[in-house]
């Protein structure tokens, strides 16, 4: 897993959106984007967390994040389209949109898999992620040089459930966009908005801990070890990664 590190104010001026931002993975993208004194979009459901999250931003010299309570279990395309509305009322622009928002649901045998569930982690990993990149796409490709990021995980064997099953539909929906915004380019030839699918593989989350209760937290390695490929992606510089679309591999 390659690891890349943004320059000190190297993305003063340039608004991140992340989903899942109170995650592990989020966190960390969260505080390396704020060392490069971009101003960060927290999207996440726990007001709490989100404001302890944002008081570690600000108390580290970041640029004041935007902090918005979003349940994905509960929204909808007008909600979502909302909440753009306002990150263009306040920034007018988006340079990216990270997701990293997920939930497990139940890992269990299809068949005993409560309906509940099942459409409730659908839900989150895929309805909410395909309504809120086609809300802030307009935003995206008016901003340029932008960047959409899914996080990805393989998991189509046995008793993976929805969360597999959800995860395997957010690959393909990734590849989607990304071949239907591949054509879109600006004066130099370079797509408006870079399309990305990321597995970043194990790392120390309270998700792990969920779906994998017999792991010991150090057998993880930290979430931030993972977050270099998400800013060096986004930092849209490196030209070893051409194409619309870079799926890293688990490790």
């Amino acid at each position: 897993m390659r690891d890349y590190t943004l320059a000190p104010g190297s993305w003063k001026g340039r608004v991140v959106m992340i989903t899942g931002a109170t995650g592990g993975l989020g966190t960390a993208l969260c505080h390396r984007l704020g060392q490069a004194e971009a101003t960060v979009v927290l999207l996440g459901r726990h007001r709490r967390r989100l404001e302890t999250l944002y008081d570690e931003l600000v108390a580290a010299g970041a640029p004041e994040p935007a902090m918005i309570e979003q349940d994905f279990k509960n929204t909808t395309p007008e909600i979502l389209q909302g909440t753009v509305d306002v990150v263009e009322q306040n920034f007018s622009r988006l340079d990216a949109l990270v997701h990293t928002a997920a939930t497990l649901g139940e890992l269990t045998p299809l068949q005993l898999i409560d309906d509940t569930h099942w459409r409730e982690t659908f839900d989150v990993n895929v309805h909410a992620a395909r309504d809120l990149t086609m809300a802030c796409m307009p935003l995206l490709q008016k901003t340029g040089n932008a960047s959409v990021l899914f996080t990805l995980d393989h998991h189509v064997s046995a008793y993976w459930g929805g969360y597999g099953i959800s995860k395997a539909a957010l690959r393909g929906l990734a590849t989607m966009f990304a071949d239907e915004n591949d054509s879109i380019v600006d004066s130099s030839n370079r797509p408006k908005v870079a399309i990305h699918g990321i597995e970043p593989g194990p790392m120390r989350s309270r998700l792990r801990r969920r779906a994998f209760a017999g792991e010991l937290e150090h057998q993880s390695p930290l979430p931030d070890t993972k977050a270099g490929i998400y800013v060096c992606l986004l930092d849209r510089t490196d030209p070893s990664l051409g194409g619309n679309l870079w799926l890293e591999p688990e490790p």
